[in-house]
């Protein structure tokens, strides 16, 4: 994929995450063509020129530093997300990573030689596999992993939201601290603090007062499965298919087809 060009120009690309940053710059995953498990993080500008900000495919090292002299590598999925600060936060594997607005990487909670309780500090905890990350209205982390979605609080400590770490293929409902979850495939937050997030079969479940169920199922007809999600100002809930359907499902409504909701004015 092209670098330092017009994105309209560029050969297209294995994009795995997306995300905005206030200013409208967009972020990008891009495994590249060997899909091996290494990524770069990629800048669309709103002059539409494309560059590589993080990673690199040809370095080696994987330690935190220059952020294009970092070897990227993540095997359990992926997950973006930019904040009103100018930085970018990623999943990668057995972490939490991010690019500075100083073009530097830093992790936020690294391997840890066993998963770490509620109460654990991040830095100090071991994410397996995250694969989706969010932001709640007073900045708090969230964490979607494989089985269980867990929180870093403002003091940096964490706390489990929904899961016990072990998985189950029945779909949860129920008491959200000792249901067992399928597979998390993403997660957003409500200005209420609400939790929704999506599983690998195509289900949207919300965490409403520590209770989990279900909000709607995709898994039939044409809006095909694997929904990612994301939460606007107004708490309506948008969430795009592994089939490239896009609804929007507004409080108290049914879900309707992204493509036929009218645009403000």
């Amino acid at each position: 994929m092209g670098n330092g060009g017009q994105a309209l120009k560029a050969a297209p690309s294995d994009f795995r995450a997306i995300a905005a940053d206030a200013a409208g710059n967009l972020y990008t995953e891009d495994e590249g063509p060997a899909a091996n498990g290494i990524f770069v993080v990629r800048r669309i500008g709103t002059d539409g020129v494309i560059n590589v900000v993080a990673g690199t495919f040809t370095g080696t090292s994987q330690s935190d530093g220059p952020a294009l002299q970092t070897e990227l590598f993540a095997n359990y999925g992926f997950g973006l997300i930019a904040d009103a600060n100018g930085a970018v936060t990623f999943a990668e594997s057995y972490k939490l990573r991010q690019l500075t607005p100083q073009s530097t990487i830093q992790t936020l909670a690294p391997i840890h030689p066993k998963p770490a309780p509620d109460g654990t500090a991040a830095l100090d905890a071991w994410f397996i596999g995250p694969n989706s990350i969010a932001f709640n209205r007073a900045s708090e982390l969230y964490v979607g992993r494989t089985c269980i979605i867990q929180k870093i609080d403002s003091s940096g400590m964490l706390s489990t939201v929904a899961g016990t770490g072990q998985c189950s293929t029945t779909p949860p409902s129920g008491p959200a601290l000792s249901t067992q979850l399928t597979a998390v495939n993403s997660v957003a937050v409500d200005s209420h603090d609400q939790v929704y997030f999506g599983d690998a079969s195509g289900f949207v479940y919300v965490v409403s007062k520590a209770v989990i169920s279900t909000v709607v199922n995709l898994s039939s007809g044409q809006q095909g499965i694997f929904p990612k999600l994301a939460i606007d100002s107004q708490d309506r809930l948008s969430f795009a298919s592994f089939f490239g359907v896009l609804d929007r499902l507004t409080p108290g409504s049914a879900p309707q087809d992204f493509t036929n909701i009218p645009g403000p004015g």
